[in-house]
This record gives structure tokens, sequence and C-alpha cells, in this order.
């Protein structure tokens, strides 16, 4: 059975859109408020999901960092690299939660 990927793609599109906005068109707030808080969420969506199809969780979130880091050294400087951290913790969240739901489910059942 092929699982469906389409979760691990999220954070890329989600950091694409908001740098396309940001920086292309001129959208600085845009911009600020998508690190902020837009792409955390899709962080957390991205570890809810991987979590949910059984997908592992090592590489979705190496994959989602590199794409973020690409966009730190294109457009932004190195003090940039805090919101890594921030993500990542974002994504464990979401995919330990979803566990844990999943967990308590099947102890209910």
């Amino acid at each position: 059975m092929k699982k469906n990927v389409f979760g691990n793609f999220i954070p890329m599109i989600t950091i694409l859109v908001i740098v396309i906005l940001g920086f292309v068109l001129g959208f600085k707030g845009l911009f600020i408020v998508g690190i902020v808080g837009i792409i955390p969420i899709s962080f957390f969506i991205e570890g809810v999901m991987c979590s949910r199809k059984n997908i592992g969780w090592v590489i979705p979130l190496i994959v989602s960092l590199i794409a973020f880091f690409i966009v730190i050294i294109v457009f932004m400087n190195d003090s940039a690299n805090v919101y890594l951290k921030y993500y990542a913790i974002s994504y464990i969240l979401g995919y330990v939660l979803e566990k844990l739901i999943s967990v308590l489910k099947n102890k209910i059942k």
C-alpha cells in the first residue's frame, strides 16, 4: 500500500508562498507573521499528518528544515537560524500529541 506523502510538502509550500508574498511582492508584514505564526502551524500539521499516517518523523522534518534553511541562506541573515529549533519543536509537538491521542483512542475502544 502506497502512503500519501502530501503532508511532507505542507511546510515547503507554505514557506514558498510566504517568501513570494513577503519578498517578491513586498508584503513584509505578512512575511513576519508567516515566520512567527503560519509556518510553525504548518510544521505542526505536518507532524500530525505524519503521525496519523504512520510515516517516520525524521525524514519529513529534516526535508522541511532544509527547505527553510535554504530560504534563510537566500533571503535572510544567520540570526533566523533560531527559527529552525522553533519549527522542529512545533513539528515534534504535533507528532507526539497525535500519537498520544491515537493511543488513548485505542485504549478506550
